[in-house]
């Protein structure tokens, strides 16, 4: 008896043009763009939290989510295009379970932008309950720097966020 596997591999980032659709012409038109070349489900949109625009904000300013320094407002303007994102990649992979057996596994590859905290593309996968959370796994990566930086702190901690 043969013993066969299978890899399939599978890129889901939106193309940037519908990033910057978003940007200069809206959320609205955007979002129809990719529902009719079906990258998306009207049902799957879902819009950005203020805890996942928080973590966002501190990935472009470098602000302490522990700290109490205030949000800012200047990256709100491009904060929905990374959601957008987010929203594709997590349709991508809702696609790829629901056409799977029961015996695949799945390897998502994501910037931490896109997955830390189950912001962005987990939300939106939990949301639809293809899977218990407890069958997933996020592993980030950091550089050396920062590793050696927080070595005896609690690693990637936010006590803001309950996850």
């Amino acid at each position: 008896k043969e013993n066969l596997t299978s890899v399939k591999l599978n890129g889901s980032f939106v193309p940037r043009k519908f990033a910057k659709m978003l940007v200069k012409e809206g959320e609205e038109k955007a979002y129809d763009a990719v529902i009719k070349l079906d990258y998306l489900q009207e049902e799957e949109k879902l819009c950005g939290s203020e805890d996942h625009y928080n973590f966002f904000d501190s990935l472009i300013s470098g602000r302490d989510l522990n700290a109490d320094q205030e949000v800012s407002d200047r990256f709100k303007k491009i904060f929905p295009a990374q959601v957008l994102k987010d929203s594709v990649m997590a349709s991508s992979i809702r696609k790829g379970v629901e056409s799977s057996g029961l015996k695949d596994k799945f390897l998502v590859i994501a910037g931490s932008g896109h997955v830390d905290f189950r912001f962005g593309v987990p939300e939106r996968l939990d949301r639809l309950n293809l899977m218990p959370r407890n069958q997933t796994c996020i592993v980030t990566v950091r550089d050396g720097a920062e590793v050696e930086f927080i070595e005896n702190q609690e690693f990637g901690k936010v006590h803001k966020f309950e996850n």
